[in-house]
C-alpha cells in the first residue's frame, strides 16, 4: 500500500511538473518568433499572462506598443508617471520578463542582425549589425529611426541624438584630456585641430577665419592676467 501511494505520489509530482514547465515555457513567444513583428495585441495577451495587465495594458494598447516598440523599452525611455497602475514591483516585474523573454534593449544588436539577415536573403556578415551601414567593413549599432538617440547616466543626463539630417546633437559638455581635442579633416594637407595643453592654454593648428556676420570677438579673463 505505502509502495502504491508513493507511486501515486511520484506521478502526481511529474505531471506537475510538466505542467509548470509548459506554462513557463508559454510566457515567452515561441521559439523562432520574430519579436518584432509582434502586434498590439500579442503584446498586451503577454502582459496578461505575466499578470501585469492591469498594471500596464491599457497604456500599452492607447500607445499602439507592438513588439519593435517592445524591444526599444527601458528605464531610460519611459516615464513612470504616464503608468499610474504600475508600482515599483510591477516595473520589476516587467524588466525581469523582457529580460526573461528575450524582448530587453539588451537583444537590440541580435534582433537587427535577424532584420538583417532576412532583408538579404538570410545570408550576411555577422561582423555587420546594419546592412544600412556605409562602410560595408565597419562594425557596431545601427539605430534606424529619425528619432534615435544614446541615453547614459541613471538620470538620462547624458545624450547624443540625431538632430537633423547629418547633424548630431548634444545637449551636455563635452570634456578631452590628454592632448586630446577636436580634429578637421583638410582634403588638401594637414588637419587642423583645436587641443589643450590641460593648463587652461588652448591651441589651434590653421588659419581662424570670421565671416562677415562676425561684429566682435572678445576674450575675457577671470581673476586678470
Amino acid at each position: 500500500m505505502r509502495a502504491a501511494a508513493l507511486a501515486l505520489a511520484l506521478a502526481l509530482a511529474a505531471s506537475s511538473n510538466g505542467v509548470i514547465g509548459a506554462a513557463s515555457v508559454e510566457l515567452c513567444p515561441p521559439d523562432g518568433t520574430d519579436p518584432t513583428a509582434l502586434t498590439v495585441d500579442d503584446v498586451v495577451g503577454l502582459l496578461e499572462k505575466w499578470d501585469l495587465g492591469f498594471a500596464f495594458g491599457q497604456e500599452f494598447a492607447q500607445q499602439r506598443v507592438n513588439g519593435f516598440q517592445l524591444t526599444h523599452i527601458s528605464k531610460a525611455t519611459v516615464d513612470p508617471k504616464a503608468y499610474p497602475n504600475a508600482q515599483p514591483f510591477h516595473w520589476a516585474a516587467l524588466w525581469t520578463r523582457l529580460d526573461m523573454c528575450g524582448l530587453s534593449t539588451a537583444a537590440r544588436p541580435s534582433l537587427q542582425m535577424q532584420s538583417n539577415d532576412r532583408a538579404e536573403g538570410g545570408t550576411v556578415d555577422r561582423r555587420r549589425l546594419s546592412a544600412a551601414s556605409k562602410s560595408t567593413n565597419s562594425s557596431g549599432i545601427s539605430i534606424l529611426n529619425n528619432q534615435s538617440a544614446i541615453i547614459m547616466g541613471s538620470n538620462g543626463d547624458i545624450e547624443l541624438k540625431r538632430h537633423a539630417n547629418n547633424v548630431l546633437g548634444m545637449d551636455n559638455h563635452l570634456r578631452f584630456c590628454d592632448d586630446h581635442g577636436l580634429q578637421f579633416c583638410n582634403t588638401e594637407g594637414e588637419d587642423q585641430t583645436i587641443t589643450s595643453d590641460n593648463q587652461g592654454n588652448l591651441y589651434v593648428s590653421g588659419n581662424v577665419h570670421f565671416l562677415s556676420n562676425v561684429r566682435r570677438f572678445a576674450f575675457c579673463c577671470v581673476g586678470g592676467g
